[in-house]
């Protein structure tokens, strides 16, 4: 509820700024943004079909949950589509199925079913849209090579100096 953020939204926008840092160096942060406004759309498209206040999407926007889901878990870049727009059309399937799943079937913890039932189409939106592959920066080796693994004197394993020439 928003009332898990305390008295002020404070915490929220810190949680959210890091995690916009984290996804834009990952350059994930379109899809993030993709499904909380598809999910936005869905939310007030809803609202305004049955008549209902504004207040009632608002108050669901405002879920944690949604967050961490938006920021966190429908974000992994090893398995969302490549392309951007392999990764929007991503989102909206994701908020798509769980608008059904929520209000239709009232299905609790909609957007992980929809996130489990979409999954598998990251394979053919990467065929339809070709991207380079994401792949997470490894360590530079020095000229001569990664340390190697030598017995510590306390018995355990260490990282041995690499050896240079004076």
């Amino acid at each position: 509820s928003p009332g898990q953020w305390g008295t002020a939204p404070l915490f929220a926008a810190f949680a959210i700024g890091f995690a916009a840092l984290v996804l834009s160096s990952a350059k994930r942060l379109d899809i993030a943004i993709g499904y909380l406004g598809f999910h936005a759309v869905a939310l007030f498209g809803w609202a305004i079909y049955y008549g209902d206040p504004f207040a009632i999407p608002m108050r669901a926007m405002q879920n944690g949950a949604l967050l961490v889901f938006a920021f966190f878990m429908i974000t992994d870049p090893r398995s969302t589509p490549d392309s951007r727009m392999g990764r929007i059309l991503f989102a909206a399937s994701v908020a798509a199925v769980a608008s059904y799943i929520g209000w239709l079937t009232n299905m609790p913890g909609e957007p992980l079913y929809a996130l489990a039932i979409i999954a598998p189409l990251t394979i053919l939106l990467d065929r339809i849209f070709p991207a380079r592959r994401f792949e997470w920066s490894a360590p530079t080796k020095s000229k001569e090579g990664y340390p190697d693994e030598i017995e510590a004197p306390h018995g355990g394993r260490g990282a041995r100096a690499p050896v240079t020439a004076h």
